[in-house]
C-alpha cells in the first residue's frame, strides 16, 4: 500500500514538474501579455 501510494505521488510530482516547465518555455516563447506567473507560483509550491 505503501508502495503505491509513494508511486503515485512520484507520477504526481513528475506530471507537475512537466507542467511547470511547459509553462516557462511558452512564458519564454511568448509575451502576449498573458501573465503565467500565478500559475507557476501556484505548480512550484505544489512541488513543495
Amino acid at each position: 500500500m505503501q508502495a503505491a501510494t509513494s508511486s503515485m505521488q512520484f507520477e504526481k510530482c513528475i506530471e507537475l514538474r512537466s507542467n511547470l516547465e511547459t509553462l516557462e518555455k511558452l512564458r519564454d516563447q511568448h509575451n502576449s501579455g498573458h501573465d503565467v506567473s500565478a500559475e507557476i507560483q501556484r505548480l512550484r509550491a505544489s512541488l513543495g
